[in-house]
């Protein structure tokens, strides 16, 4: 019976194999502390519409869905709807690719 390739490549690494036995997908900060940008995505598109936003805020919103910041940024006078917020959002916190 021949070896099948992960078998051989763990052979090769020391009986590790090389295909993960688990996959962490980050949504906490675990690999990266995005609230951050997510913060500054809200503040900017509060004060661009001179709607009141404050320090607590940032410390308000951490943890929060992006329809629920989006909700908030409605209440305090943000004239945009959720669709519109929520992609502005998303916008701001992800990289340009230019």
């Amino acid at each position: 019976m021949a070896a099948t390739p992960e078998v051989a490549d763990a052979a090769l690494f020391g009986g590790v194999p090389l295909r993960p036995s688990a996959l962490l997908c980050d949504m906490d900060g675990t690999l990266i502390d995005s609230e951050p940008l997510w913060s500054a995505a809200a503040r900017h598109l509060a004060e661009s519409h001179r709607a009141p936003w404050t320090a607590e805020d940032d410390h308000r919103i951490v943890g929060w869905s992006v329809p629920a910041v989006a909700d908030l940024l409605i209440d305090r006078g943000v004239p945009l709807d959720d669709a519109t917020i929520i992609e502005s959002l998303h916008d701001g916190v992800t990289p340009s690719r230019s």
